[in-house]
């Protein structure tokens, strides 16, 4: 026989499917939610994802009390559009202390603008990546 069964060149796991720890990366390709949260004081934001936008609020209001959302969406592939954005914006990260420290950013307005318009084509055009605005 020229090619082997797949059955035949891979041992079979004996580990069940639910029996495996979820991660944030796993619970996300359904649909969740992307946000932008501000920490209310000044011009810092939280690029972050969630299945209860409530209950993460909360959870960084405990560290952060005047934290609110300034933009919400609710997508397909969250994670992967959430890695997206830190990966495109992280010149502009900082160590925030407290709850997601590391997915903290500082914008400006023209740049915050710009943070809208990629949440907008994440959204609405659905375009995944295809056309990004980044200002230099």
């Amino acid at each position: 026989m020229l090619f082997k069964k797949r059955s035949q060149t891979r041992p079979k796991s004996t580990a069940s499917a639910k029996s495996r720890p979820t991660s944030k990366r796993s619970e996300s390709f359904g649909q969740s939610w992307l946000y932008l949260i501000q920490d209310g004081v000044s011009n810092r934001y939280k690029i972050g994802i969630t299945s209860s936008l409530p209950h993460r609020i909360e959870q960084i209001q405990e560290e952060v009390p005047k934290a609110r959302y300034t933009l919400t969406i609710r997508i397909w592939n969250a994670y992967r559009n959430e890695q997206r954005l830190h990966w495109k914006w992280g010149s502009e990260r900082f160590t925030h202390k407290g709850s997601g420290r590391t997915e903290w950013f500082r914008f400006n307005w023209l740049e915050l603008t710009f943070v809208f318009i990629d949440f907008f084509h994440t959204k609405y055009l659905r375009l995944n990546g295809l056309i990004w605005w980044r200002w230099i």
